[in-house]
């Protein structure tokens, strides 16, 4: 979650995430380094984790109005979502 004083943003793919979706989903590095991805710390099953969606930014409004808010983003953009465990290790949502 992120406080009043952080603004929120989409960063670039982490280097665990691009592997692993690369793993996961066949995504190459070259296409991974166009998409930004967006978290959120919640809870899953009574643990801490931090949610993400992963989307592509050059797909017409793919965010709306503020394209740091997780919550804001429109989840028809989301390429790719799920959570990091505290200790690192990477779920992801069943594909749509």
């Amino acid at each position: 979650m992120w406080k009043f004083w952080q603004k929120p943003a989409a960063t670039s793919l982490s280097a665990n995430l691009t592997l692993y979706l690369g793993k996961e989903r066949g995504l190459n590095q070259q296409n991974a380094a166009s998409l930004r991805v967006l978290e959120q710390q919640g809870r899953y099953s009574g643990r801490k984790v931090n949610f993400f969606r992963v989307f592509d930014p050059a797909t017409g409004n793919a965010a709306g109005p503020e394209v740091g808010l997780f919550d804001n983003l429109d989840v028809r953009r989301v390429l790719y979502s799920g959570h990091t465990e505290s200790d690192g290790q990477i779920m992801l949502d069943a594909q749509r």
